[in-house]
């Protein structure tokens, strides 16, 4: 999981996104799906981010959640 934070007036496409990493990483490891978000992402007290949580919201229709 990746956060990217754009400077003020540039903007960013989901298709740049997956050129870019297509350019940088292995084929196995671009992303599939790509989300943007205005909100903050939940962290713990020591600041770290909690992914159960952002993975939680992915999981609610499934029958068996995988982690």
């Amino acid at each position: 999981m990746a956060c990217v934070v754009l400077k003020p007036g540039s903007t960013l496409t989901v298709d740049d996104l997956i050129a870019f990493c297509r350019q940088s990483l292995a084929s196995y490891k671009i992303p599939r799906r790509v989300e943007f978000s205005d909100r903050e992402l939940p962290k713990s007290g020591s600041g770290k981010i909690l992914k159960r949580l952002l993975r939680g919201q992915f999981w609610v229709h499934q029958e068996r959640a995988v982690s």
